[in-house]
């Protein structure tokens, strides 16, 4: 889940205990979309940066282009192979 306090948090499905708080955000994380049939997904924040995550590894990988404004949602292709991000700046990244 996306946390006002700068952190991603991945939970168990078993019995709904949180398994690992992930920090990497400046600002608060507004949004998170798993890459689908993988361990990998993406966050966006308030910082406007996009990160990429090993959730087996619970580590960064990577740094995406930033947006200018707050990025407030994020949509992965089917085949996770297309990243759209929508910001405050106004613009749609894919």
């Amino acid at each position: 889940t996306a946390s006002a306090d700068k952190t991603i948090k991945l939970w168990g499905t078993d019995f709904g205990d949180l398994r690992r708080s992930l920090r990497g955000h400046e600002e608060s994380v507004m949004t998170v979309r798993f890459q689908p049939n993988t361990h990998y997904f993406v966050s966006g924040s308030r910082d406007g940066t996009l990160r990429y995550w090993d959730a087996d590894q619970f580590e960064m990988v990577s740094i995406l282009p930033r947006h200018q404004g707050e990025c407030w949602s994020l949509c992965l292709s089917k085949d996770g192979e297309i990243l759209a991000s929508a910001s405050s700046d106004r613009a749609i990244r894919i």
